[in-house]
């Protein structure tokens, strides 16, 4: 009631008087008092306060009664700001969250895009140049992708985008970065790695590739990888170069076959 008509209400009771709203078991009450918690034309809750002795509220203790419901009403309305702020922050974090993902994310397949993987390049080169331990590519492609599409659909190219994604990622180190380059093509970074390991980690990948069978939608097919491996020399002020050199390592291969690595130190293979 006291909500509901957004006012005060005294209620007192003479001793030894049936009060049937009286909790069994509960003290006898002979006085109190009720009222709304409002702030502005909003009503945020009841609040009240009971005597076992008669009359016990008189207009000093109404007075202050009505200061502590206006500080309640206050306290109440800055927990609810609170908690409506602090739920707003955490969904803003997890936008920010999921539009830096986007951002700096492939889609299909979840590896770091070009964007994030010429920002990563560039913290290598630094990386690089400071400990002077070597920093190699590889750049992967998928053989005969367009055959991949063409007999099983390009859903069936997609998750043979996915599943190379995937084992790369499982069989290279924490350190080293994974991005799709495009298309179908896909750039690993190996940061502190001497040539012997490189060729080594490019060769366990492409018999890694080779050993998989992938299913898609019932049908199940097998892939192969051309590998084209290059060294980033120090003398040279972006990766640019070291893709480059990669990239017709890759050539070579796929000139040659495909499903093989091929290394390229200084550009003439």
């Amino acid at each position: 009631k006291a909500a509901r008509e957004r006012r005060e209400i005294l209620v007192e009771y003479a001793a030894g008087e049936v009060i049937r709203n009286q909790i069994p078991g509960t003290r006898e009450l002979l006085t109190a008092l009720f009222a709304p918690l409002t702030l502005g034309t909003r009503v945020l809750g009841v609040i009240s306060i009971q005597s076992a002795a008669p009359h016990a509220y008189g207009d000093h203790e109404r007075l202050i009664f009505r200061n502590i419901c206006a500080y309640s009403a206050i306290a109440l309305a800055n927990a609810s700001h609170y908690q409506l702020l602090s739920v707003s922050h955490k969904e803003l974090v997890a936008a920010q969250e999921e539009l830096e993902r986007l951002a700096n994310f492939d889609a299909l397949t979840g590896l770091c895009n070009r964007r994030l993987l010429d920002r990563t390049a560039k913290a290598e080169i630094g990386g690089a140049t400071r400990s002077g331990l070597p920093l190699y590519v590889l750049m992967i492609d998928i053989d005969h992708f367009k055959r991949v599409n063409d007999s099983y659909g390009h859903s069936a190219g997609d998750t043979a985008l996915k599943t190379l994604g995937m084992l790369l990622v499982e069989n290279l180190r924490p350190r080293d970065t994974v991005a799709r380059y495009g298309g179908e093509e896909i750039v690993a970074l190996l940061p502190e790695t001497e040539e012997k390991t490189a060729l080594a980690i490019a060769e366990r990948l492409r018999q890694t590739v080779a050993s998989q069978n992938i299913e898609h939608g019932g049908i199940h097919f097998g892939l192969t990888v051309s590998i084209g491996v290059s060294r980033w020399h120090a003398s040279e002020p972006t990766i640019d170069a070291a893709f480059a050199r990669a990239d017709e390592a890759l050539y070579l291969v796929k000139n040659c076959g495909r499903n093989a690595v091929m290394f390229s130190g200084d550009g003439n293979s």
